[in-house]
């Protein structure tokens, strides 16, 4: 899809976004500040001319509010000072999300350059209390 396919679908993808997200309000789905996240996240990438619709309209897939939900709360069981974490090429909103509540060091390594490429972007114009370090690596080295 072009970017011109992408600006013109906006206003049905937004609609369908609401429809859904209106209908998950009755479920007490885990994890859903992360949709929250995700579009603030979109809101501060568009003051930098920066359009994610991903993050706009459809920021977590179903599946991964469970994921976020359970990782969230693991992690933060932990007694939490100044932690390090090494992500290796999780979708970027969680990373986001961790590198934004806590203290310390954060680590996204890929080996696919498009992803990289994307996170390298979004999180240059983001603030995080962590550090936040992009590298292009392979976990298997």
């Amino acid at each position: 899809m072009t970017k011109l396919q992408q600006i013109l679908h906006l206003p049905f993808d937004f609609l369908m976004s609401q429809f859904f997200w209106l209908r998950s309000e009755k479920q007490k789905l885990p994890g859903k500040h992360f949709f929250s996240f995700g579009r603030s996240t979109a809101v501060k990438l568009l003051r930098y001319g920066l359009l994610s619709p991903k993050l706009l309209l459809n920021p977590v897939s179903i599946v991964r509010y469970f994921e976020y939900d359970f990782a969230l709360k693991s992690f933060s069981l932990r007694p939490l000072d100044r932690v390090r974490v090494l992500d290796i090429s999780s979708p970027y909103l969680f990373g986001f999300n961790i590198a934004s509540s806590f203290d310390g060091e954060y680590k996204y390594i890929n080996p696919d350059k498009t992803d990289l490429a994307i996170v390298k972007k979004y999180s240059s114009k983001l603030r995080f209390k962590m550090t936040y370090l992009v590298e292009s690596a392979d976990a298997t080295n």
